[in-house]
């Protein structure tokens, strides 16, 4: 429990059902998460537990977070947190067999009858967050509920009023958590990370200006590069090896194939030959139809990924996610 809306009125739901409900808030070091969580916990008349993971999520996600950057890539440190931090330390927590975790994303699970395993699926369309929860393994999701799964957000927002709860009018946060408003750069600096001006070039190598530091850009990015083409310029690449940003059209950022790695499926078996699946590359990007196709000599969690279509904007560190229609599969993680 955040304190937020969702994993409150997730819990007030539980409660409705006749579940023993206890809430777990983790402790990450950063925002007001215990606070917040306490208050509604005390609204509800159920047990509150804090479990310090400040340690942990420094070095699992924070560290990683920073090495990435410096690295030229652009982590998604949420998708990484659900099932290193969160759903890691949830199971920490259970005391029985029976018990079950709970939280409010807005996803569903069901039972696959024929093979006796549990899938996720899309939640509310406006509000969707399966794309999050791709790297879950079966055991977490077999143990998973999401009362919010068929609701929509104005829908919990409505039920928190009714009842009174104190976050009924609590809004989103969007940030990242450690990242208070979003301000990356200055959090980057503050950790030490003082990545040198060097060369903005185009995708032929000829110098067109300078970049003030990697970490300043990410692919796609339009703004900021201060380079006239006689066209819209966008990021194509970070070269961390030579400290050179690599900069062209639009156009350029459209390719068909990228390579996988740490790839996690969740209700079928992972593929030992080509795979056809739909596949988000971002969070609310549409579906696109794909094949994967195993790559072996990198590993066995390694899958090339070729769309049918080229794709725009696939970004090393980033995360594509796996689909059968509303189905989520699984996913993994873009390498260079």
């Amino acid at each position: 429990m955040s304190g937020g809306v969702d994993s409150s009125v997730a819990a007030f739901l539980l409660l409705e059902q006749g579940y023993r409900v206890t809430g777990v808030t983790i402790d990450t070091g950063y925002g007001d998460a215990p606070e917040a969580a306490a208050r509604v916990c005390r609204e509800l008349g159920i047990e509150h537990t804090i479990v310090d993971l400040r340690e942990s999520f420094r070095s699992l996600i924070i560290d990683n977070f920073v090495r990435d950057y410096a690295e030229g890539i652009t982590p998604s440190p949420c998708l990484r947190c659900n099932p290193l931090i969160k759903f890691a330390a949830l199971f920490g927590q259970r005391q029985e067999k029976t018990d079950l975790i709970a939280t409010g994303h807005y996803v569903r699970r069901l039972a696959d009858e024929e093979n006796g395993m549990y899938y996720l699926t899309c939640g509310d369309q406006a509000k969707d967050q399966s794309y999050f929860l791709c790297l879950l393994d079966q055991e977490q999701i077999a143990h998973c509920l999401f009362p919010l799964g068929r609701l929509n957000k104005a829908e919990v927002r409505a039920i928190a009023r009714k009842h009174d709860l104190c976050c009924a009018d609590k809004k989103d946060s969007f940030d990242v958590c450690f990242v208070p408003g979003g301000d990356y750069r200055t959090f980057l600096s503050s950790c030490g990370v003082t990545d040198a001006p060097g060369e903005i070039v185009d995708h032929t190598g000829q110098v067109l200006g300078r970049h003030n530091g990697l970490s300043n850009y990410t692919i796609g990015q339009r703004r900021g590069l201060d380079v006239a083409l006689g066209y819209p310029a966008h990021v194509l690449q970070l070269d961390s090896r030579h400290n050179r940003l690599i900069i062209g059209s639009r156009d350029m950022l459209y390719r068909q194939e990228a390579d996988l790695y740490g790839c996690v499926f969740q209700s079928v078996p992972s593929p030992s030959a080509e795979f056809r699946c739909q596949v988000r590359v971002r969070h609310k990007a549409s579906l696109s139809p794909a094949a994967l196709y195993p790559l072996p000599e990198k590993g066995r969690d390694s899958y090339r990924l070729i769309f049918d279509e080229p794709e725009w904007g696939l970004t090393p560190g980033q995360y594509a996610a796996f689909y059968n229609g509303d189905r989520l599969l699984g996913g993994g993680r873009f390498s260079r």
